[in-house]
């Protein structure tokens, strides 16, 4: 079978996650989507998706649901926090912005190294 298949299973359950939590975000916080909003989205799911098909080899089928699942929720918090420090105005705006990203860029490579590789069903 072919690698794209598995790789949309993640990225829907990712879209899933990550969207209806940003929505959420975006709406308590009154804001509206921004282009870095939505680059600290989608770019950790591209990255992760790297990062499985260069070193993922022994992730297991079930990976495949648990690690998009814990990266869409982890970069929830990241974009909530990151409006929070907007609304306190204690960083500038530019440097928050590259922040961000780079903060989801960095949660994605720690979800990817430091969530367990569950085992193979035989």
């Amino acid at each position: 079978m072919s690698t794209i298949p598995w790789l949309l299973v993640p990225a829907f359950v990712y879209a899933a996650c990550a969207g209806l939590g940003v929505a959420v975000v975006l709406w308590s916080f009154h804001r509206r989507l921004a282009p870095d909003v939505l680059i600290s989205c989608v770019a950790p799911i591209c990255l992760w998706s790297v990062l499985l098909l260069v070193k993922g080899e022994s992730k297991g089928p079930s990976n495949f649901i648990l690690d998009p699942l814990v990266l869409g929720g982890a970069v929830c918090i990241m974009i909530a926090g990151r409006f929070a420090l907007e609304l306190r105005a204690a960083i500038g705006q530019s440097a928050l912005r590259l922040g961000s990203i780079v903060a989801c860029l960095a949660v994605a490579v720690v979800v990817f190294y430091l969530v367990p590789f569950l085992p193979r069903e035989p």
